[in-house]
């Protein structure tokens, strides 16, 4: 997926971007905190020992992905919340795990729909752990870049596009090695390559 400044058309999307200015969202001002919701580690954990019949399409899928995945990833936030909120106390610290499904959304327009975001408001983005295994998150990793924000690991140690782009490669070995597929990374990893490197931190 590009990584410059994408434009959702979904009238959904386009209200949500102007309703963020109605909580008090300044353009280039905020922080926006990258996490895994539906993948990263965990999900690569869970494949390895989940039972090879239990593909998308199985009627035990997304329960079992729900358990293993989403509401592990979600549980490990609160605590980094805490943390950057009283880091940044003059700052809004958007979490993109609080958003509810929103219907007839796939994951391309959330994709879509947080690199606006970051590209329209984020000063500064944080990397949350193993975001490295997350398309969403590679994605975002590369609309950080293009939109020269500050971009932070979940240590709050500046991220560079060089180190990012090697967790990136180093994910993608591992899942190459567990077989599961990490076109969705390639794809991600190519946007970063493509970004601008605008980055900065400090």
């Amino acid at each position: 997926m590009p990584a410059e400044n994408p434009d959702p058309q979904s009238p959904v999307a386009r209200a949500m971007l102007s309703f963020i200015r109605c909580l008090g969202a300044r353009e280039r001002h905020e922080v926006y905190l990258s996490t895994p919701i539906t993948t990263g580690r965990a999900f690569v954990a869970w494949r390895k020992l989940a039972d090879p019949l239990i593909r998308p399409g199985h009627p035990r899928y997304e329960s079992l992905h729900y358990d293993n995945v989403t509401a592990r990833n979600i549980a490990r936030i609160p605590p980094l919340l805490d943390t950057l909120r009283r880091r940044y106390p003059d700052r809004l610290v958007i979490d993109p795990t609080s958003l509810a499904d929103i219907d007839g959304w796939q994951q391309e327009d959330y994709h879509r729909f947080w690199c606006t975001l970051i590209a329209r408001y984020a000063a500064i983005t944080i990397f949350a752990a193993d975001w490295q295994f997350s398309t969403g998150c590679i994605n975002e990793f590369a609309a950080a870049l293009a939109s020269s924000a500050q971009i932070y690991s979940e240590s709050l140690t500046p991220l560079t596009k060089k180190d990012g782009t090697a967790l990136i490669e180093a994910a993608i070995d591992e899942l190459d090695g567990t077989g599961i597929d990490a076109e969705p990374l390639r794809s991600g990893l190519r946007a970063v390559y493509e970004a601008a490197d605008g980055e900065t931190a400090g």
